[in-house]
């Protein structure tokens, strides 16, 4: 009987809580009105006015609170729907082609604005991701000639003269299609200034990580303004305008594939 009980004020509790009891709250408010006005106009009720107005002050009493419980639970759910949409979105991406379908995606969607990215290849990639940089190449050449304000900044560098040359092959295929050559700042990087590779872009980010033996690239998406603004300031200072290059082997600009094969190392 008393779990019963409980669980019937508890209905009532939620009921009243959610606004639901409010319709029939303000009916008993009414009737309780109009029965202490009718019962006051016959002789020896007078004493139901007074009953009747204090009823009815203490039902609005009631509601008042309960509607004010409501507004103020109302600016909490909205205040925590803000908050959780504050949040950066970091998504998992293993393997090449989920690593360049996210690169292509922040491409796509960048417009006439700046991009900032790099190759750095001082770890071996695997065979399989030439194609994929290839049609991503090629969606980065389509883009610019589709936006003549956009600029993809470009730092790239690699450990071996074969991977050096992999670049300048790849090189040799895109530029010829892009019609405004200055659209694609390159810099090659002789020391690596960082362990991964980075697609800065307006409101995401991508970082890609080199691969390990018996392990698929990986990196991570991450959709946030805040956070691409802070790396953006961090490629143009550390990368494109190289403040941190190590003495003696500051990195060069390139414009074409024939200067990158010649300091291959």
């Amino acid at each position: 009987m008393a779990r019963a009980n409980s669980s019937a004020w508890a209905q009532v509790l939620h009921a009243v809580t959610h606004g639901k009891a409010i319709p029939w709250i303000g009916a008993a408010l009414a009737l309780t009105a109009v029965i202490g006005a009718s019962l006051s106009n016959i002789s020896g009720f007078g004493w139901a006015k007074e009953l009747g107005a204090s009823l009815t002050l203490s039902t609005a009493g009631v509601m008042l609170s309960i509607l004010i419980g409501l507004h103020l639970e109302s600016l909490e759910r909205n205040e925590a729907a803000v908050e959780r949409s504050r949040l950066p979105t970091v998504k998992h991406l293993v393997g090449a082609q989920a690593i360049y379908g996210a690169a292509t995606s922040i491409v796509n969607e960048s417009g006439d604005k700046k991009l900032y990215a790099t190759d750095f290849r001082y770890v071996s990639r695997e065979d399989a991701e030439g194609s994929a940089t290839k049609a991503y190449l090629d969606v980065v050449v389509a883009h610019l000639n589709a936006h003549q304000n956009a600029q993809y900044y470009r730092a790239i560098g690699a450990h071996t003269r074969d991977q050096c040359l992999v670049l300048a092959d790849q090189l040799k295929e895109a530029l010829p299609h892009l019609a405004r050559p200055s659209q694609l700042p390159m810099a090659y990087h002789f020391v690596n200034p960082l362990a991964m590779d980075a697609l800065v872009g307006e409101t995401s980010v991508l970082l890609a990580f080199p691969d390990s033996p018996g392990v698929k690239r990986s990196g991570l998406l991450i959709s946030d303004k805040d956070i691409a603004e802070m790396l953006r300031s961090w490629y143009r200072n550390v990368v494109r305008d190289r403040q941190h290059s190590p003495p003696g082997q500051p990195p060069k600009a390139i414009q074409s594939d024939a200067e990158l094969r010649a300091i291959c190392p």
